[in-house]
């Protein structure tokens, strides 16, 4: 068996990281498109159902995510992702309001990913260092743009990123509580 295969335990928790690098390579990749690309997504209309649809399907992996068994949540992170792609070609023309379902894709992927590694840890630790870790990416992305030409470093989307984070391990906690009163 190669170390590699025996790092991860559960095989499953592979597939959780690999949508977390996913994940955070989309939002980082965004950082580097032309803008002349991104002109050609500036029209509000098309802005807005592209915003509407990553919202929808952001809203509904966090809802499978909170409340389903663990296959459910394997399905949830498929919507995630299917979300952060959207938001890729989103970011192009409206790259604040796309934090939102990045950060929350991101944080539903890296809280599974650390569930899974630390299974027996206290859900506490594992919110905690799943908000500290998706934070921090948060942090390193809009310092990454005050380097970068035609980007701006905001404080106002740390904010939005912090948001996004907290709002989905808020639901996580909720789901949790939910799921143990039904037991």
């Amino acid at each position: 068996m190669s170390f590699y295969s025996s790092f991860f335990r559960p095989r499953s928790e592979k597939v959780y990281w690999r949508a977390t690098t996913a994940v955070v390579l989309v939002i980082f990749t965004s950082l580097f498109i032309p803008q002349t690309w991104q002109r050609l997504l500036w029209n509000q209309q098309l802005q807005f159902y592209l915003f509407l649809s990553g919202l929808l399907l952001t809203a509904l992996a966090l809802l499978m995510y909170a409340i389903s068994a663990p296959k459910g949540k394997e399905l949830a992170f498929w919507v995630a992702l299917s979300a952060v792609g959207l938001m890729l070609i989103f970011r192009l023309g409206a790259p604040e309001r796309s934090h939102l379902i990045e950060y929350c894709s991101l944080t539903l992927c890296l809280h599974r990913a650390l569930g899974l590694r630390w299974n027996g840890k206290p859900r506490l630790w594992i919110a905690l260092a799943t908000g500290f870790i998706a934070l921090a990416i948060g942090i390193l992305d809009e310092v990454l743009q005050a380097f970068l030409p035609q980007r701006v470093f905001a404080l106002e989307d740390i904010v939005f990123n912090s948001l996004a984070v907290f709002t989905t391990l808020t639901l996580q906690a909720l789901g949790d509580w939910v799921k143990g009163l039904r037991s």
